[in-house]
This record gives C-alpha cells, structure tokens and sequence, in this order.
C-alpha cells in the first residue's frame, strides 16, 4: 500500500485493491438505475438498501444459503408464500404475497 516514495496513499490502496479484485460486469439497465439511485434526494440508507437490492446483496434466504448460513435446502423457500426460492427479485418483484403488499399501499397511499 505504500507508493514509490515509501509514503501510503489513497491512490496506492486503491491500486491494491484492484489489482486483487474481482471484477463484476453490471448490465447497463442496473447501471443506469443505481447512477439514478444516487441522484436522488431520499435518505443515505435509502440509497444504501436500493443499492443493495439492485446488486442482489440483501440478505435473503438464498443469498444466505449461498453463504452456508442457512444448510437446510428447504429453508430458502419465500417466507411469505413459500412457493420459490427467495431472492431478491422474487422478494421485491415476483412474490404473489408482497405484490399483494405493494397494491394495498399504492392504492391507500
């Protein structure tokens, strides 16, 4: 982490920490939403939970599977309506469940 002058600096940390990266290539539409998403006046841990989301890093019972938090397969199933496995997508998106959630607070809202 220390530069050619033997003095440490952002620039060099950042240097190692690329060089011992793994690169993840973004499609451009998730791209475009989280440069979207910091452009927007709502609170940081807004920001921080979209991001997440966009990035599929919450931890859902998948993501935590994956980890080997959760060994039992029959644990990653939606904890709503126990149909699919849940991910973020199907969390937020796809699950009868939540979609019903999302419609009842759009139409009271």
């Amino acid at each position: 982490m220390w530069d050619s002058v033997g003095l440490f600096t952002v620039k060099s940390c950042y240097s190692l920490l690329l060089q011992y990266s793994n690169t993840v290539v973004l499609e451009s539409n998730v791209l475009d939403a989280i440069q979207k998403l910091w452009k927007n006046d709502v609170p940081s841990k807004v920001n921080i939970f979209g991001w997440r989301l966009l990035l599929e890093k919450l931890p859902t019972r998948a993501a935590l599977h994956h980890r080997g938090i959760l060994n039992n397969p029959h644990d990653i199933s939606c904890i709503f309506c126990y149909m699919q496995m849940e991910d973020c997508s199907h969390l937020f998106f796809n699950c009868s469940f939540v979609k019903g959630v999302w419609e009842t607070i759009y139409i009271d809202g």
